[in-house]
């Protein structure tokens, strides 16, 4: 979900993406309810989609995004005046795809594993796994990376429940805690290491409430890159 999406309504936020378009954009909506968050943010990221077209290759000078609704459905209409680009009779374009509606729903169920969170210019965001057993400090970061647009496709509370989101998700960075269950020693390293070596590549951040050295030089021992330690006092300053 895009986080604007989180703090605003649906006309709200598509307004904001036409901000940020290099073409003038127009927003026209006539809506009269909020729709299921997946509704939503299927229309987020089709006009995005659309936009980036326009500004790319449609050498267009204005735009226009119209929201309305049909028998208690969604409609989405983005138009320009620029050249047009799909050639239906050659299958590009939505009319190359024999079921676009159907196709978009089957998408936005999806499973979790094959889900990408992107911003406003279809770059897919950074996918994080947290490793964290105080829901407050795990929540809370979560939290935060979202506001950043950034993917948190899964927390865990456990080193196993960590080894298994990373197994699923393929990260491309591991936020984890130090100190987890069951004796709070130095199981997050463990599994730090381990979730390295099942996928290597993986980025991982480190965190902890003091500076355990003998803990940071395990983690560091294979001499591999992507790797950082950081207090937890340190996380969110400049």
């Amino acid at each position: 979900m895009p986080p604007v999406l989180a703090e605003r309504s649906l006309p709200d936020a598509l307004t904001a993406l036409a901000a940020a378009c290099p073409v003038a954009c127009r927003i026209d909506a006539d809506l009269t309810e909020r729709y299921a968050v997946s509704v939503e943010a299927t229309a987020y990221f089709v006009v995005a989609e659309a936009l980036t077209n326009i500004a790319k290759h449609s050498g267009a000078r204005n735009a226009a995004v119209r929201l309305g609704q049909r028998d208690g459905q969604l409609r989405v209409v983005v138009v320009d005046d620029g050249q047009g680009g799909a050639e239906p009779r050659a299958g590009s374009g939505l009319s190359g795809d024999p079921a676009p509606g159907r196709s978009a729903r089957r998408d936005v169920r999806a499973d979790q594993s094959r889900r990408r969170t992107y911003h406003y210019d279809c770059e897919p965001a950074m996918r994080i796994v947290i490793a964290e057993d105080d829901f407050l400090v795990r929540e809370g970061l979560a939290l935060m990376l979202r506001a950043e647009s950034l993917d948190v496709v899964a927390t865990a509370s456990s080193p196993d429940d960590f080894l298994a989101a990373v197994g699923k998700h393929h990260p491309d960075v591991a936020i984890v805690d130090v100190r987890m269950p069951p004796t709070h020693t130095d199981e997050g390293i463990v599994a730090a290491v381990e979730a390295r070596r099942r996928q290597p590549g993986l980025a991982v951040l480190v965190l902890s409430a003091y500076v355990e050295q003998a803990f940071a030089t395990e983690l560091f021992a294979d001499g591999g890159s992507r790797l950082g330690y950081l207090l937890k006092e340190r996380v969110g300053r400049g």
